[in-house]
């Protein structure tokens, strides 16, 4: 018992710290206290690990802080004089698993990497040679494996806090059944991770808000694929935001502990993202992936696609040998990360080291790499796979009723060009998605993405997206005594978004 007489009015906090432990974890982002403090009464009351502001908020519950301002000064400079008396408990301890930057140094925390054996490094050697030979596209595998052997190590490049050394997150779009997640699933596999459907192999609905978020990038360093991500929602906007801040910044959010204080969650885990639509439009969004798009020309056969997957389940646990030796080499050789500026130029390195362990000759793929200046490109063989259809349905529509619809005379003057048959198929109400208006719009209602999805045209989501693409907004109008949210273009600007002028 504080054997001292109080005089109330001038108490502060009606509790002193009797015993003090600061938690200096190099992964967070805030230092926390354990404080066991003592009441007049004799009352002991522990509280933490927590922030200081926490602390405030957690004794002020308790009803033992009597002037909030006064405290707020307080209980910092009481810390402060401890810890410079030698007063108090210093612990420095990860709490997650992975590879952190600690005085300088990579350090791992319960992580589960071995030595690998030659044996297992030349297999892993031929496997790796195997599967790039089995890619069309040879440089996909190439990015993806660079990526993999880095992915750990970002939160690393992270707390080195320098602008440029951070790593951009994949961003895999486009043609359905084209191997987007099982190639994702192979990055994984090189961290053991390929079967982990809890934490590493998981769907957007894990993710599909602020906090999710949060939570699913906070376990380790490991990398995680989000399958089927929907970011060109307008709704997704502050997910967009989060996720790009959680691309270069130590922290993914900050989450209110208590009605006034917040905790930083920290953006642990790098991503890879798989979707059919186009990664979201925002330029900074952008320079923070590498965009990787998938289009028809790389779905392989039902009979291609067996045989690989039937190959890569008998293999696939071979990946992991590549990971123990990247750690090995990375905590033996740390100036491979410290003096190497470009995250490419790291994997290269360890590439070659890996090769040449193997006893192989070090493969010419290790230097390949997708063009990252291809988003324009992506986005104007898009907006052609609308123009085809687009076509395909008013002359389709067209051929099919033209005759049963036209008198015998009128069939003589059959039309040829794209404009009339628009006409003829909006003046007749055939097609069930596109209303003609009398002010000369045309109408786009919402089953025209039904549609597109049916003919497996999936990078469009929804109706905003397809507004994005014709310039034009999504917006309420009344049809038929109700509203609904459709596409209004004027006709002439849909008909030369369909068939664009020879400039």
């Amino acid at each position: 018992m504080i054997e001292q007489q109080i005089q109330y009015n001038k108490v502060i906090i009606n509790a002193v710290p009797v015993k003090i432990t600061r938690n200096e974890n190099p992964a967070a982002i805030e230092i926390k206290f354990d404080i066991k403090f003592e009441t007049p009464t004799g009352l002991h009351i522990k509280i933490g690990p927590k922030t200081i502001e926490e602390i405030l908020a957690e004794l002020k519950s308790k009803g033992l802080v009597y002037k909030t301002k006064a405290a707020e000064e307080a209980l910092p400079a009481i810390l402060n004089a401890y810890y410079r008396e030698n007063k108090m408990i210093i612990k420095s301890e990860l709490e997650t698993p992975g590879f952190y930057l600690e005085n300088d140094k990579i350090v791992s925390y319960k992580t589960d990497q071995k030595e690998a054996t030659q044996d297992e490094i030349k297999q892993c050697a031929d496997l790796l040679n195997d599967l790039s030979n089995r890619y069309n596209r040879k440089e996909i595998f190439a990015t993806v494996v660079k990526w993999a052997l880095i992915a750990p190590f970002s939160y690393v490049l992270k707390q080195m806090q320098h602008d440029d050394r951070w790593l951009p997150w994949l961003y895999f779009h486009g043609w359905t059944n084209t191997g987007k997640t099982t190639t994702g699933r192979i990055a994984l596999a090189v961290w053991r991770k390929n079967k982990d459907r809890k934490k590493h192999d998981i769907g957007f609905a894990s993710v599909d808000n602020i906090a999710r978020f949060g939570r699913a990038v906070c376990y380790n360093t490991y990398p995680i694929l989000i399958n089927e991500v929907q970011l060109n929602d307008e709704r997704q906007k502050q997910l967009v935001e989060a996720l790009k801040h959680a691309v270069q910044s130590q922290t993914a959010r900050a989450r209110l502990s208590t009605k006034s204080t917040a905790e930083f969650i920290a953006a642990l885990s790098p991503c890879i993202l798989t979707s059919n639509p186009a990664p979201p439009e925002d330029p900074a969004f952008q320079r923070r992936i590498i965009p990787i798009h998938y289009s028809t020309d790389d779905e392989p056969s039902a009979e291609e696609r067996a045989r690989f997957n039937t190959f890569l389940k008998d293999n696939i646990d071979k990946l992991g040998t590549f990971g123990d030796f990247a750690v090995n080499y990375i905590l033996n050789n740390q100036e491979t990360i410290f003096t190497k500026s470009d995250w490419k130029d790291i994997a290269t390195e360890l590439l070659k080291a890996f090769f040449k362990a193997a006893e192989k000759e070090v493969p010419a793929w290790i230097y390949d790499f997708v063009q990252e200046s291809q988003v324009q490109d992506i986005a104007e063989e898009q907006e052609q796979i609308i123009r085809g259809f687009l076509t395909k349905v008013v002359n389709e529509t067209y051929t099919r009723n033209y005759r049963a619809l036209t008198s015998s005379a009128d069939q003589a003057h059959e039309n040829n060009d794209f404009e009339n048959r628009l006409l003829f198929c909006l003046d007749k109400d055939l097609i069930s998605f596109l209303k003609r208006k009398s002010t000369g719009e045309v109408l786009i209602m919402h089953d025209i993405v039904k549609e597109m999805k049916a003919q497996r045209i999936n990078h469009i989501s929804n109706l905003a997206e397809l507004g994005r693409r014709l310039q034009s907004e999504v917006k309420a109008t009344k049809l038929g005594g109700n509203t609904v949210r459709l596409v209004a273009i004027p006709i002439q600007k849909f008909i030369d978004f369909v068939l664009p002028p020879l400039s």
